[in-house]
């Protein structure tokens, strides 16, 4: 599998934009994964709680990580 930066975008600003996703490769699929994590850690503090905003926070984390 070869990482296509195009379809990972494409993926993450559908999520961001709270379009449906498309699952046309990998990349664009784990590009909406990142986005949809984001769009959620943009809700108010007090939507969630804690210990799963921690856990929002790390994965978008790990998804910036494997993208680089």
């Amino acid at each position: 599998m070869k990482f296509d930066g195009v379809a990972y975008e494409l993926g993450y600003w559908s999520a961001r934009s709270g379009q449906p996703g498309l699952a046309l490769s990998a990349s664009m699929r784990v590009g909406y994964q990142h986005g949809a994590v984001d769009r959620a850690l943009d809700l108010p503090i007090d939507t969630l709680n804690a210990e799963t905003h921690g856990h929002l926070r790390a994965l978008s984390w790990t998804h910036e990580t494997w993208r680089r």
